[in-house]
């Protein structure tokens, strides 16, 4: 009978991993199963559109979009298949509920574009987000609401002025044309007939490059009687401004990419210059101001990019005063300049702002969110706002421990939990980040040094919890695996740096058995040659004074005697190498 009982755990545990395999299979099909009808129904809809059958068609795309909603929160199938919807909808003229369809397609799109891991992926993001935009715009010049319209047009034609340098005029003519020819509509309805010619040449100008479509070309046809119409005195000064900026824009990209970042300064100065002559409030003029602070802040001249990106968000503020994805970038290098003065405070009302913009845009539980409040955490505690930097990493880890991205945005964000939920004392949390950390950096080569120090932590919290048998385990994989990857001194002495100042911060937060640990483990990954090293000797005896001290602070005094000896002889070696 005791037999019989003694085999009741591993049955237990047999029907867990079967459930559990299950429960993996039952999802996988699910996905499977929802990507197929998706697929099935999209291709069913693009084929009644052609057919004219419009009804059909937002029948089956709307069903549609039921399934790829169901691929889960952010799938960039969702935009896509609301931006097809919004296109059946404007030929059925549901105008409003197009407009509305197209707003949440922009919103999927921007968070697509903003989670892209791949370049070739946001240029499609990217394309297809110019293509909501232009629609939107449409359809605000059809509902004469023109500010809207002019907004959509700006933004649209900034899409594709970035697409332009890495897909070429060619591709995108026809978006760019499209812009341009909203942009000189949208300025003469208002009445603003010089800016309206202006945008009415560029898109000419554009055609005899690349080529339009017909309609775009019977469209633009159509423009020029109406503008002859009004009487106008065309300003050269604002025309020829605008193309001075276009001209110094692109002068100033080229240096910057090629690392002339003085040359680049002097190119977005005179863009500034250019860009302020259109209007005080105009958004070139933002633009401007921001290319201006990226060349400054490569420069070293920090004071100056601060002011510059001010003046940048200043303008942007003016435009969108709840903020928009080009504020939260700006606010992001305003915490930065904040944290290098130690101002941590203002860091802080810096990053709740973003924090508010971010999940507004991407979503109160987007992978963006995390993120700022990971770096919310870090200023927290610098400020000693233990119990905020507490409740700030428990709600990031909750976001982030669900995100499969493996960015490099979010690796740092993983990293930084890891260490600063050991730090606090949330043990559980600190291990599952970890894990989820070194489950991250197993994508990229380049991420060894985390990966390595992450095992190490995670060796350290068994250590904290008085789990000394896991402790030893784990450090003896994690020393196993350093040896094995780190065969460039240079990189173990990176891992040593590392390891010795994890265990000062978690000596800093009253973590000390984790932090002697640590400094224990890098003790022994010095080898016999690194004697002869006069780098690897400081290293070590930074990390022997740094173990000494923890050790004092347990109250182990006779490990305390043994490293204050270690510390004299590797002072008279370095003494007696220094003398050589």
């Amino acid at each position: 009978m005791s037999g019989a009982y003694a085999l009741l755990p591993m049955l237990f545990t047999a029907l867990l991993a079967m459930s559990l395999t299950a429960c993996c299979v039952v999802v996988s099909f699910d996905r499977s199963y929802n990507l197929r009808q998706w697929e099935k129904l999209r291709i069913g809809s693009e084929q009644a559109f052609l057919g004219e059958d419009l009804p059909r068609a937002e029948q089956l795309i709307r069903s549609a979009l039921t399934y790829a909603e169901r691929l889960g929160n952010g799938d960039f199938r969702v935009g896509t298949t609301l931006l097809q919807l919004g296109d059946v909808l404007m030929l059925e003229g549901k105008t409003g509920e197009a407009r509305t369809v197209f707003e949440q397609s922009l919103g999927c799109m921007q968070v697509s574009i903003a989670r892209s891991a791949k370049e070739r992926e946001r240029r499609q993001f990217l394309n297809e987000a110019g293509k909501v935009l232009l629609n939107l715009g449409a359809i605000c010049l059809e509902l004469d609401d023109l500010p809207a319209a002019e907004g959509y047009f700006q933004k649209a034609e900034k899409v594709y002025e970035e697409l332009l340098e890495s897909v070429g005029v060619e591709r995108i003519a026809e978006e760019i044309g499209q812009s341009l020819y909203g942009l000189s509509l949208v300025n003469l309805k208002q009445g603003r007939t010089i800016e309206s010619e202006r945008f009415y040449r560029l898109a000419v100008d554009s055609s005899a490059s690349a080529g339009y479509s017909a309609a775009l070309a019977r469209k633009l046809r159509a423009l020029e009687p109406l503008l002859r119409q009004v009487p106008s005195v065309p300003s050269t000064v604002t025309i020829q401004s605008d193309e001075r900026w276009r001209n110094c824009v692109l002068a100033g990209r080229e240096a910057f990419s090629s690392k002339n970042f003085a040359e680049a300064e002097r190119q977005y100065r005179l863009a500034v210059e250019e860009a302020g002559k259109l209007g005080p409030d105009n958004q070139k003029l933002a633009q401007a101001y921001k290319d201006l602070a990226a060349s400054q802040e490569w420069l070293s001249k920090f004071a100056d990019a601060e002011a510059s990106y001010r003046k940048a968000l200043a303008l942007r503020d003016k435009r969108s005063p709840g903020g928009d994805e080009e504020s939260e970038k700006i606010l992001t290098k305003l915490a930065n300049f904040a944290e290098m003065r130690k101002d941590y405070r203002q860091s802080a009302d810096l990053l709740n702002r973003q924090l508010k913009i971010r999940q507004q845009i991407y979503g109160p539980d987007s992978t963006e969110v995390g993120e700022t409040l990971t770096r919310l955490v870090e200023v927290d505690l610098a400020r000693a706002k233990n119990s905020e930097a507490a409740g700030e990493a428990v709600k990031a880890w909750a976001i982030l421990k669900e995100s499969d991205q493996t960015r490099g945005k979010s690796v740092v964000a993983y990293e930084s939990l890891s260490q600063t939920l050991f730090q606090l004392g949330k043990y559980s949390e600190a291990r599952q980040a970890n894990l989820k950390l070194i489950a991250a950096c197993s994508a990229k080569k380049k991420y060894t040094l985390r990966k390595l120090a992450a095992s190490y932590r995670l060796a350290a919290i068994a250590a904290q919890e008085g789990k000394q048998r896991s402790a030893s385990a784990e450090s003896l994989l994690a020393s196993a695996s350093a040896r094995a990857a780190l065969q460039d001194p240079q990189y173990m002495l990176a891992l040593i740096e590392k390891l010795n100042e994890d265990a000062r911060l978690l000596a800093a937060h009253g973590q000390m058995k984790g932090a002697a640990a640590l400094a224990e483990w890098s003790l022994r990954l010095f080898s016999d040659q690194d004697k002869d090293s006069s780098g690897m000797a400081a290293a070590k005896l930074a990390v022997l004074e740094n173990l000494r001290s923890l050790e004092g602070s347990l109250g182990h005094n006779l490990k305390v005697d043994r490293l204050s000896a270690q510390i004299a002889d590797l002072k008279r070696l370095q003494n007696e190498l220094s003398g050589k």
